[in-house]
């Protein structure tokens, strides 16, 4: 049985190359701000700032890896974005969402520039 640690690991592996198949370059990985909390990737693309979330399940049924993203959690990205942001100078800057589902095999599903 893989831990469920490595099973976040894998999943972010999984992100970033989808997000770099999708022409996105990696700025960081797993970047904290104190006090707030950190965000799994970020990304950039063009001249914007992608901060994205990434969510995995494995064995679902009705239950999605999306429903771990919550009102609650979008908040403290928007915070980490907007000092993130703010401290490099972007000129725009989106959160977005890449679920991840381990079944037979690994499916994908992104949200790009979500609101909650």
């Amino acid at each position: 049985m893989v831990s469920t640690k490595k099973k976040g690991i894998f999943a972010e592996e999984i992100a970033v190359k989808f997000l770099k198949n999708q022409g996105y370059k990696i700025l960081e990985r797993n970047w904290k701000l104190r006090n707030i909390g950190e965000v799994d990737i970020v990304a950039k693309k063009k001249k914007t700032l992608n901060f994205v979330e990434v969510k995995s399940l494995s064995n679902y049924k009705d239950f999605k890896p999306e429903n771990h993203f919550n009102k609650k959690k979008y908040q403290k990205i928007m915070k980490i974005a907007s000092f993130y942001a703010n401290k490099n100078n972007a000129e725009s800057w989106i959160i977005s969402l890449i679920a991840i589902i381990f079944d037979n095999d690994v499916k994908i599903n992104y949200y790009e520039n979500i609101q909650i």
